[in-house]
């Protein structure tokens, strides 16, 4: 057993030591600027006396609710626990009984977490408080600190993901007992404008409810998702009357005479419109023609059935591909159907006297024209008139060197540079059609020190300052962005021990951020440090350099012990 206590505690640390008569004395010194944690559980300690005001972190949970504007405190109404250490809650009908529940992460002991807490809503102003619901590793290691109620697995039940402070993930599918019903609602991008989901209102009237949800996290503390497949439980409802989703910028989209118990998708909405595009339509005998029918609203379920009257005359394929097969002067007509609603609309199609369909000009595009050495992608032409009588191309690039084309279109990019491709009729070379793209050398995303030899070679006086001259590169397509560096970041760290810091100095370049490429200079001062080998066993310098580009990931570069001297 430790006896005593030290003269000096001046140095950064816990101490703890045995004072006699079965009393001891723990202190914790942090002087400076720096992060550190610590966690250990006393037994058998009957009083304690401290020099400052504990915190009590068994305080009560508080419940808002928001009436008109105005939050009113409904705490001991709801029959919120008291006390319990909670630090995070997520949200949801975890019964489908049309009720939202709460789900209550317990912070619980050091050495073991203990149940969380499921509030069940019972309807009637009060929630039931249940912990016998298997969606807690009881005893396990970390603590409660975070979760999300979604539907994983889209059977309509939510599915809790929770996460312990130590790093563990769990994963806990929701077996529910009864019959109550669901609807799940998949919000997209707007029809119009492509707004994303967020904040998206979504709204279901059923024969004796209505129900409000905006598209968000479910979860606070640490957890933060977009969950855009909204989750509604309905009790005995079986029929919806509508769902009405409605975005932030006012764009809407409208579900009605709905069944329970399914997945509505707003890139999916039902038809309320629905014609047979025949503009400029003289088919001959031998013309096979793409037929297209307009549904409307924009974001209308593309779900159409083809029937022609008269095979004989012409036939038409599950995707409206037209195949003209009788005599000039012969009909047919064309109908198209939802599948769903059954809306149709129909067209005669006359079979045209033979005529002559020469190709007239071409028209080139491709998915993007600013490409990376190796890259590949297939140009799509498109003819005046539709299906002429000979729509052979031939490819030609005007750098094969930078890119090549073949007989079908399909471009190889090789090396930076322009080029030139163009498709020239085959019956007639002097109609022809052009695009250009321009090739990026295939440049692998870095951060590096410029001045590294100089670094290591001269070192740094301790209390001097120095610059650290930086390049990087975000790769093609990218750019640097804030994340949590908030821009090009350069860091002198001083570590305890590998990887614990004590200090970190940082400049942070935000001038530099959503470049491509460039360079960057930061001065760092040494003041108030001391030189490398004055420094106590185990501690060190580290000097840092780092960004992270668009497509998520961080690149660094650095010197792993950096010296000071005297």
């Amino acid at each position: 057993m430790a006896q005593g206590w030290p003269d000096d505690i001046s140095a950064n640390g816990v101490y703890l030591g045995h004072i006699g008569n079965n009393k001891w004395r723990g202190a914790l010194v942090r002087n400076g600027d720096f992060f550190w944690s610590y966690f250990f559980t006393l037994s058998g300690v009957e009083e304690a006396e401290t020099l400052f005001e504990p915190e009590n972190r068994n305080i009560q949970d508080v419940l808002l609710e928001n009436k008109e504007g105005q939050f009113v405190d409904v705490t001991s109404q709801w029959n919120i626990p008291l006390g319990g250490n909670a630090l995070g809650v997520t949200t949801g009908d975890f019964n489908n009984d049309g009720q939202q529940d709460l789900f209550v992460y317990r912070w619980g002991l050091v050495e073991k977490r203990i149940s969380d807490l499921m509030l069940l809503n019972t309807g009637n102003g009060a929630f039931e408080t249940v912990t016998m619901h298997g969606a807690s590793d009881l005893g396990g290691p970390g603590f409660g600190v975070m979760g999300q109620a979604f539907d994983f697995d889209l059977d309509g039940n939510l599915d809790i993901l929770s996460g312990s402070e130590y790093g563990q993930w769990y994963l806990y599918n929701n077996q529910p007992i009864g019959d109550n019903h669901y609807a799940l609602v998949n919000v997209g991008y707007s029809p119009q404008d492509n707004v994303d989901a967020i904040g998206a209102q979504v709204t279901i009237e059923t024969p004796s409810a209505t129900y409000v949800k905006r598209v968000g996290s479910a979860g606070e503390v640490f957890s933060q998702s977009l969950l855009n497949i909204v989750h509604f439980g309905l009790g005995s409802e079986q029929k919806i009357k509508r769902i009405h989703v409605r975005w932030r910028n006012g764009e809407t989209a409208t579900f009605v005479d709905k069944q329970a118990d399914n997945m509505f998708d707003t890139d999916k909405l039902d038809a309320t419109a629905l014609a047979i595009n025949t503009q400029g339509l003289a088919p001959r005998s031998g013309d096979e023609i793409q037929l297209t029918a307009a549904l409307a609203p924009l974001n209308a379920q593309q779900d159409v059935s083809w029937q022609s009257s008269h095979p004989s005359v012409a036939n038409i394929s599950k995707t409206g591909l037209l195949q003209v097969v009788g005599k000039a002067g012969e009909s047919t007509t064309i109908t198209a159907t939802t599948n769903k609603r059954k809306m149709s609309d129909t067209a005669q199609i006359t079979v045209s006297q033979w005529y002559e369909k020469p190709l007239e000009s071409i028209q080139l595009s491709a998915a993007r024209t600013n490409l990376i050495a190796g890259d590949e992608l297939t140009l799509s032409a498109t003819f005046t008139p539709e299906n002429p009588d000979n729509d052979q191309l031939k490819w030609v690039s005007s750098a094969p060197q930078i890119a090549t084309v073949d007989t079908k279109g399909s471009l190889h990019a090789l090396t930076a540079g322009s080029v030139t491709v163009t498709a020239k009729a085959e019956a007639n070379p002097s109609i022809q059609g052009s695009i250009d793209f321009h090739v990026q050398a295939d440049v692998k995303p870095f951060i590096k020190i410029d001045n590294l030899a100089q670094l290591i070679n001269q070192p740094v006086h301790a209390g001097d300052t120095f610059k650290v001259h930086v390049s990087y590169h975000a790769g093609p397509r990218h750019t640097l962005i804030a994340a949590d560096e908030g821009g090009l970041r350069v860091w002198l760290r001083h570590f305890k021990y590998r990887w614990f810091p004590i200090e970190d100095r940082i400049e942070t370049d935000k001038s530099v951020l959503y470049t491509v490429s460039g360079n960057s200079t930061a001065t760092l001062s040494t003041q108030g440090l001391v030189p490398s080998d004055e420094l106590p066993e185990g501690q060190f310098y580290s000097l840092e350099v780092s960004f992270t580009s668009s497509n998520g990931k961080t690149f660094e570069d650095g010197i792993e012990e950096f010296i000071l001297v005297e």
